[in-house]
């Protein structure tokens, strides 16, 4: 019962950092539609990715270095300006617009272990995310621990794998905005200014050795604040640090993969104040995924 109760305390950026996973040596991935089942262990992970996944732990475990430089942004570079150009470097505004859902099957890594995670987008604000992962005490049995937002309340459960039935309880409404901060299917900056947040130039900055664009945002409904760093020269996002109230969470973006012609974050490093530093590889994207509101609902 412990074990069920606190395992939501790591962010995707917040998502995740809602999560506390604990350490376990294997883990089977599963849908959490109906009784299907599918195993994971992704060879792409093990082989390809192991030895490069260690070496980002060993060596983010602190929030970035960001120096702010004395360098005038410039009158042309406005908000607006470096949006658009953002948006064009993720794959064009035309390409995005039509874009209602995304989905993510991946690995979380931490300190303590590695889960197999998924989760599902859908616009304007729904979203539903499934760790599972295995205990040495269940008898091989994993567990599904599953967090959504339907766009009104957030909502969690927990089951064994391959159980129907499922018994949600509704959030506080802190935890249901931090979710709620993670469902946008388009990139941040263009979810935060279709919301109504107000973007704003902060500085031209040193992000760990990059040039960047320091910009930021609250958003009007979950009230998150936003500082986002834009690659000055490939108008890229490469981090992006978020707050509500003392819960503090930085993320910076290491690679992306061209999906269906636009730019998707793929592998990623998360701290928070709360937490271990924690990656998070999607080994798989689709855009366009059939999936009915009723998925995200916090109803029983």
């Amino acid at each position: 019962k412990q074990f069920r109760h606190n395992i939501w305390t790591i962010s995707f950026p917040h998502l995740l950092s809602l999560l506390v996973i604990f350490f376990t040596e294997n883990t089977t991935f599963a849908y959490d539609t109906k009784v299907s089942t599918q195993s994971t262990t992704s060879a792409l992970w093990q082989e390809e990715r192991k030895s490069e996944l260690q070496s980002l732990n060993s060596k983010k475990l602190e929030i970035p270095t960001k120096k702010v430089l004395n360098t005038v942004v410039g009158k042309y570079n406005t908000a607006q300006s470096i949006l658009n150009k953002h948006m064009q470097a993720m794959g064009g505004w035309s390409a995005w617009r039509p874009i209602e859902s995304v989905r993510f099957r991946g690995i979380v890594k931490n300190n303590s272990g590695s889960y197999d995670i998924f989760i599902i987008k859908k616009r304007p604000n729904f979203v539903r995310a499934t760790v599972t992962l295995q205990q040495n005490d269940t008898n091989g049995e994993s567990f599904q621990l599953i967090r959504g937002y339907d766009g009104a309340n957030g909502w969690y459960a927990n089951r064994l794998s391959g159980e129907i039935e499922l018994h949600k309880e509704i959030l506080d409404p802190h935890a249901a905005r931090m979710i709620a901060s993670d469902s946008n299917v388009q990139p941040l900056m263009a979810q935060l200014t279709e919301d109504g947040a107000t973007l704003k130039v902060s500085h031209l900055v040193d992000f760990e050795g990059t040039l960047a664009f320091e910009l930021s945002a609250t958003h009007p409904l979950t009230k998150t604040n936003h500082n986002i760093y834009i690659d000055a020269e490939t108008y890229k996002m490469v981090g992006f640090e978020s707050w509500h109230g003392e819960n503090r969470t930085m993320t910076w973006i290491h690679e992306y993969k061209t999906v269906n012609g636009v730019l998707v974050p793929s592998l990623t490093t998360t701290i928070s104040d709360e937490g271990d530093p924690t990656v998070l590889y999607m080994d798989s994207i689709q855009i366009g995924v059939g999936v009915h509101n009723e998925y995200f609902s916090s109803n029983t």
